[in-house]
């Protein structure tokens, strides 16, 4: 028999920065909400054009249960919001991951819709239990689409409760990969428990009770599919390695050899950071 069916309050901050889909993105929200089979378990508030002040007041009076933030973010991890005079102002994700600390007892779901969202993400998901961020810039049609997709899978009728957000984000990708759009690596999902414990009782230990980290099968198909978008790049850069090694070995111009040690190591630095990428993900399969 399922279970009750989880109520849903959507949030959705939208920074309005010049030639950005945002209208579309909210319209496209909506239509999915309203196409939904259990369309009564959502409740939509928008708050557009937001500046720092709006977040936090906005978070604190509706208490929703879903925050999505659509907008712009920059390289270092930052979200472009607005301050008093329409400009735009950069918030860290340390400040945002300091707001969502103090919302923990209604926020479950945090969706950054916006480029180089992956930072905040990361520092958000030490307080909610399912933040989703952007690795990458992401085209206006993907991101829409990841969107239409998520709420889409909000919305089906679930025997199972437990790993709604989780299907809903996987649900997002597969709208991506039906456009081809190419993009549907680059929005990634960080839980706060990534893992499910069980317990065990060994005799000679007191009967005390060890965990025993378990991967659910939604979470092993997720490492699964990172672990292999990482697996190309790194087969690359290890040819890559192997012919600047080559030249090196022959060439006989000093300058030449110069500029090729510096090759080599930045592709030695850049390998080393995927391979202990790939590493940590296989830790995580055994």
């Amino acid at each position: 028999m399922g279970q009750a069916p989880q109520q849903h309050k959507i949030l959705i901050l939208a920074a309005i920065p010049h030639g950005l889909r945002l209208d579309k993105e909210i319209r496209s929200i909506e239509e999915c909400i309203r196409r939904a089979v259990r369309r009564d378990m959502f409740e939509v508030d928008i708050k557009t054009a937001v500046r720092p002040q709006d977040i936090r007041r906005a978070i604190a009076e509706e208490k929703p249960q879903i925050v999505h933030f659509c907008g712009h973010g920059d390289k270092d991890g930052s979200l472009v919001l607005e301050d008093e005079g329409g400009n735009n102002k950069p918030v860290s994700p340390e400040a945002l991951a300091s707001l969502f600390k103090l919302h923990i007892d209604y926020v479950k779901c945090v969706l950054l819709n916006a480029c180089y969202s992956e930072k905040p993400d990361v520092v958000i998901s030490k307080y909610i239990d399912y933040v989703i961020g952007m690795n990458n810039p992401i085209q206006d049609k993907a991101a829409i689409a990841f969107a239409q997709g998520f709420y889409d899978g909000l919305g089906y009728e679930e025997e199972d409760n437990q790993y709604v957000f989780e299907k809903a984000f996987d649900e997002g990708l597969v709208a991506i990969q039906m456009e081809e759009l190419l993009q549907s690596s680059i929005p990634v999902l960080k839980i706060k428990t990534p893992f499910a414990p069980l317990t065990n009782t060994s005799e000679g230990q007191n009967n005390q009770q060890q965990n025993i980290l378990v991967l659910t099968a939604s979470q092993r198909r997720r490492l699964e599919r990172e672990r292999d978008d990482l697996q190309e790049p790194y087969d690359l850069l290890m040819q890559k390695l192997r012919m600047l090694r080559k030249a090196h070995a022959v060439e006989i111009n000093p300058a030449l050899q110069l500029q090729l040690e510096v090759q080599i190591e930045e592709a030695q630095r850049e390998l080393n950071v995927l391979k202990s990428k790939i590493d940590e993900i296989e830790q995580q399969l055994d």
